[in-house]
């Protein structure tokens, strides 16, 4: 996927300190979807219980609140990742008076905090399950007591995701999670090779519960944000895996039908051939021409080279590619690996609790492997048939001509093209040479030769070309093409099939939201109040993974009266 997936809203600004530092953080990620409101939390207008507080929410020491944020929360193979002190949240708690924060907390102002998550801490909780994490990962967290709560974690520098150099989660081996339970891999089906690649991930949370108090509504007082920069999965098929064999033996097969035709490091039969038929015409050409002239001498023996020559380089090419990006399927023709830009199945900001790889989804991607599949034997193909008609043919034949036993004077001919100009008459062809050594005019003679050369020699070298080039080189094409469409034809027909365990194997949601309706279970670990996950990974329904990505936590925050 070649944009970011985001949510929320986006100012350009850097982290500062202290309260400043959570106005900025709340903003730094994520741009385009509506803040939603929580359905048990509804808008409230100002009461006795806000006491001696000022709508300007400026007043210190007037409300109590909370925020967290937490970069891995889950469980794998049902072991939950909670109790991994490396993946310990980063919590701001302010009773109305100074935050409190985890120890080891690196404090940013007075009232928020950071901590780091390392890559080797990810690898060490998700073990083999998990390749190529990079960086640390910032946890933060912000508690004023003049009621605002602020949370943070993952990529949250807008320019360093922009630039790449923001830290990716890495990729997650779905094979070897499902093989960690029971029928796991069974549920795969005919799937192998399940990996699915994570890029930058961030979630931000803003709750405003002051103006929230004096009027404003949940929605504008509640901010979220979430960002996910990648998510590609790669996967290989048994119906592609068989297509991807067919297409190999087809080209050894159609690599021995032409090595047959150009003898290889060798003299092919149809050399043979066409030398035969390019001595027998020159020899006739120079004796008719002869007879014309009124000499007595006539040819001799006839010495004539002919080499065939056909490249397959553009078959091995197309047969090995990786189709074009920029769409939801890209196909390597050379592993058979399928790799599906899984972010581009959601939208630029993507709504609470947004599912990627549903039925609809896996029925699209089973479309795309097909397009795909059909692409690269549509390829090798058109390589096929442009080795054949782009095969080089070319005839050298000279003819000596001889009076009462002696030499008196030598005729040669050249041609070459490809066996399409051949078919076309447009080869090339040399300027018939003649040197006469005496008796001859070798005017007179190079005249009667060329006059004889189109009916006697080089319609018959042409003709010949296509009955022992072109026929044979023709036929084993026809024969790999439609070898190969059968082949292709039955992947196609069991794409649906085996694409179709994808939701049931493997669940992704976006910027889950479980105050939101469907009111997804949140994952264990991951705080309370308004919570926001930007990216939720299940395999096998969560018994061999439940994964939240950057989860944050703001609220829920009260005032000290309450």
């Amino acid at each position: 996927m070649r944009r970011h997936l985001d949510a929320g809203r986006r100012r350009r600004r850097r982290f500062g300190t202290g309260v400043a530092a959570a106005a900025a953080l709340a903003v730094a990620v994520g741009a385009g979807v509506q803040s939603s409101s929580a359905a048990w939390v509804s808008s409230t207008t100002l009461g006795d219980a806000v006491g001696s507080a000022s709508s300007s929410c400026t007043t210190p020491g007037v409300y109590r609140t909370t925020a967290s944020s937490r970069w891995l929360a889950g469980s794998v193979a049902g072991a939950p990742l909670t109790a991994r002190a490396a993946l310990a949240p980063m919590t701001a708690d302010n009773p109305a008076s100074i935050a409190v924060f985890p120890a080891g907390a690196v404090p940013q102002g007075s009232d928020a905090a950071t901590t780091a998550v390392s890559s080797a801490s990810a690898a060490a909780a998700l073990g083999s399950a998990l390749t190529a994490p990079s960086g640390s990962q910032t946890q933060y967290a912000a508690a004023t007591s003049t009621g605002t709560s602020v949370a943070g974690v993952g990529a949250v520098d807008t320019a360093g995701i922009a630039s790449g150099s923001a830290p990716a989660l890495g990729a997650l081996d779905v094979d070897g999670l499902l093989g960690q339970v029971s029928g796991g891999t069974a549920a795969a089906g005919d799937l192998s090779r399940l990996r699915l690649a994570v890029g930058r991930v961030a979630a931000t949370s803003t709750l405003r519960e002051c103006s929230r108090r004096w009027g404003a509504s949940l929605a504008s007082a509640l901010d979220r944000g979430v960002t996910v920069s990648s998510l590609s999965l790669t996967t290989r098929t048994a119906s592609v895996t068989r297509l991807v064999g067919a297409t190999g033996a087809q080209r050894a097969a159609v690599r021995t039908a032409f090595d047959a035709v150009t003898g290889g490091a060798g003299t092919s039969p149809a050399e043979t051939s066409l030398a035969g038929t390019a001595g027998t015409g020159l020899v006739g050409a120079v004796n008719a021409a002869l007879g014309s002239l009124g000499s007595l001498a006539r040819a001799g023996g006839a010495s004539a080279t002919v080499r065939i020559g056909a490249d397959l380089g553009a078959v091995d090419t197309a047969a090995a590619q990786t189709t074009p990006a920029g769409g939801l399927v890209r196909l390597d023709a050379s592993a058979g690996d399928v790799v599906v830009d899984v972010g581009s199945l959601a939208p630029a900001a993507p709504a609470p609790n947004t599912a990627l790889l549903t039925a609809a989804d896996a029925s699209r991607i089973a479309s795309g492997t097909s397009a795909a599949a059909g692409a690269v034997v549509t390829d090798v193909g058109a390589a096929w048939s442009a080795a054949a008609s782009e095969a080089t043919v070319s005839v050298d034949v000279s003819v000596p001509v001889v009076l009462a036993g002696a030499t008196i004077a030598t005729v040669g001919e050249s041609m070459s093209g490809t066996v399409a100009q051949f078919a076309a008459g447009t080869e090339t062809r040399s300027a018939p040479s003649v040197v006469v050594l005496s008796v001859l005019d070798p005017t007179s003679l190079l005249a009667a030769v060329t006059a004889q050369l189109a009916p006697l020699l080089l319609g018959p070298v042409e003709g010949a070309v296509g009955t022992v080039v072109s026929a044979p080189l023709t036929a084993a094409v026809a024969d790999a093409k439609g070898s190969l469409a059968t082949s292709l034809t039955a992947a196609r027909s069991a794409l649906p099939g085996e694409l179709g365990v994808l939701p049931a194997v493997l669940s992704v949601t976006l910027n889950e939201q479980p105050d939101v309706a469907p009111h997804p279970a949140p994952a264990a670990g991951t705080g309370g109040g308004y919570r926001t996950t930007a990216l939720r990974l299940k395999v096998l329904g969560g018994s061999a993974l439940d994964l939240a990505v950057a989860t944050t936590s703001v609220g829920p925050d009260r005032t000290v009266n309450e």
